[in-house]
């Protein structure tokens, strides 16, 4: 790397050399030189943001994060990965107003839906949790996919009470997709 100073892709051969090593400390560092020649870049962050959560190094994960919003503060699936970032650190709060930040920027965003029921769910808010299920299941640009899964997965998982939310949420899922199928089977 030192003979071609400007070939960045040897620099994350390197890195990525340190990490078949295990030695994350060399790579985090390699990353760093990279960074420091390029610029910040998506990847870059990424690639820094997994190796400090793998080194137990949240703080520093989350910095990352920022910085790539601090770049690009329109885009809403950073705002969902530093949300997700304080969720498992036990920021609740701010993991929530991160969630709310998504939904302004894109608001039939299907992810954080899910996730926002997840949260809701996890804090014993279940009005709240099924309210986050009905809009991810009544957009029609959600995959259906996803939604078959989430609502096999409700209806293992809820007591036999939450029956009719089960049903509510089938019927969601047929109107959102009434020419596929699949729509039709799921309920089934």
């Amino acid at each position: 790397t030192e003979k071609h100073p400007g070939r960045h892709e040897y620099l994350f051969t390197l890195a990525e050399n340190y990490l078949i090593l295990g030695d994350k400390e060399s790579a985090l560092k390699v990353y760093d030189k990279i960074q420091k020649n390029v610029g910040n870049t998506e990847e870059l962050a990424q690639h820094k943001q997994n190796l400090y959560l793998e080194l137990g190094q949240i703080d520093n994960a989350i910095k990352e994060i920022e910085s790539l919003i601090e770049e690009s503060p329109n885009n809403a699936s950073y705002y969902g990965l530093l949300a997700e970032l304080y969720e498992e650190k036990g920021e609740s709060a701010k993991a929530l107003d991160l969630y709310k930040k998504v939904l302004e920027l894109e608001p039939n965003n299907e992810n954080i839906r899910f996730a926002l029921y997840g949260y809701y769910k996890s804090k014993g808010q279940h009005e709240e949790a099924f309210k986050e299920l009905k809009y991810a299941f009544a957009n029609p640009e959600a995959k259906l996919e996803t939604k078959i899964q989430v609502l096999l997965g409700y209806l293992k998982t809820e007591s036999k009470s939450k029956q009719q939310q089960g049903e509510e949420l089938a019927k969601l899922l047929v109107e959102a997709h009434p020419d596929d199928a699949r729509s039709y089977t799921a309920v089934a």
